[in-house]
C-alpha cells in the first residue's frame, strides 16, 4: 500500500508539474495577447486622433452613420448648415426640413441609407435652406463602409459647400446665352444692313448708267442726279450706323 501511495503521489506530482507548465505557457500567451491588445488600442487611439484632426481641419462637412444613428459629424456642419450638429444627431430625419423643397426628391436616397446602392459612391447636388433663409448649394458624396465579411454596415459622407462655384457656373451660362444672343442679333443686323446697303447702291449704279446715255434730256439728267445724291446720303447714313455699331462692339 505504501508503495502504491508513493507511486500515486509521483504521478500526481508529474501531472501537477505538467499542469503548471501548461499554465505557464497559457500565462505567457495571455500576456502576449494583452500586449497585442494594448498595441492595437494605442493604434486605434492614434488613428482616431488623426481622423479627428483631418475631419475637424477640413472645409468640408464629414459624417459617419449606420442605418439608425449618426456616429460622427464634424463641426463644419455648423458652418455650412448654420445649425447645431446636436440637432441632427438627436434626430437625423430633420435633414428633410433643411433641404430645398425642389431638391428633396433627388436627395431622398441620401436620407434613406438602406436604399443607397451597395457599391458607391453616391453623388448628388442639392440646395439647403439655412435658418436665415439663405440658400447654399451642397455637393454630397456618400461611400459604403464594409466589415470583414464584405457586408456594408456603415456609410461615410462628405458634403462640400459649392455655392460660389455654382453661382460662377450660372454666371458663365448666362454670359454664354448672352453671347449667343449677341451673335444672333449681329447676324440679323448684318443681314439687314446688307439689304439696306444694296438698295441705295442699286439706285446709284442704275441712275449713273442712265446719266451716261447721250439721248436723255437735261431735266431727266438733273432728276437722276438728285436721286443719286439722295441714295448716296442714305448710304452714308448706313455706313455711319455700321461705324457706330463697331464702336459699341469695341467698347
Amino acid at each position: 500500500r505504501f508503495i502504491k501511495a508513493e507511486e500515486t503521489i509521483q504521478v500526481r506530482n508529474i501531472e501537477l508539474a505538467e499542469t503548471k507548465e501548461e499554465l505557464k505557457k497559457l500565462n505567457i500567451q495571455l500576456e502576449q495577447h494583452n500586449k497585442e491588445l494594448e498595441q492595437t488600442y494605442e493604434k486605434l487611439v492614434v488613428s482616431e486622433e488623426i481622423f479627428r484632426q483631418l475631419a475637424e481641419n477640413t472645409n468640408d462637412m464629414f459624417w459617419l452613420r449606420d442605418e439608425k444613428r449618426i456616429i460622427y459629424i464634424n463641426n463644419q456642419f455648423e458652418t455650412i448648415w448654420g445649425r447645431k450638429k446636436e440637432e441632427l444627431i438627436e434626430n437625423p430625419e430633420r435633414m428633410r426640413e433643411w433641404i430645398h423643397p425642389e431638391d428633396l426628391g433627388n436627395v431622398e436616397p441620401c436620407l434613406n441609407i438602406s436604399s443607397l446602392p451597395r457599391e458607391g459612391p453616391y453623388i448628388e447636388r442639392y440646395r439647403i435652406v439655412r435658418p436665415d433663409g439663405q440658400f447654399r448649394w451642397i455637393w454630397s458624396r456618400i461611400f459604403p463602409v464594409a466589415n470583414k465579411e464584405g457586408k456594408r454596415y456603415r456609410m461615410a459622407g462628405i458634403a462640400s459647400d459649392i455655392t460660389e462655384q455654382k453661382e460662377f457656373e450660372d454666371a458663365l451660362l448666362i454670359a454664354k446665352e448672352k453671347a449667343q444672343e449677341s451673335d444672333m442679333l449681329k447676324s440679323t443686323f448684318l443681314a439687314n444692313i446688307s439689304h439696306e446697303i444694296r438698295t441705295p447702291m442699286n439706285g446709284i449704279i442704275g441712275f449713273a448708267e442712265l446719266i451716261s446715255r447721250e439721248e436723255i434730256d437735261e431735266v431727266s439728267r438733273k432728276s437722276y442726279v438728285s436721286i443719286m445724291k439722295k441714295s448716296s446720303e442714305q448710304l452714308i447714313r448706313i455706313i455711319d450706323d455700321i461705324i457706330d455699331f463697331a464702336k459699341l462692339e469695341a467698347n
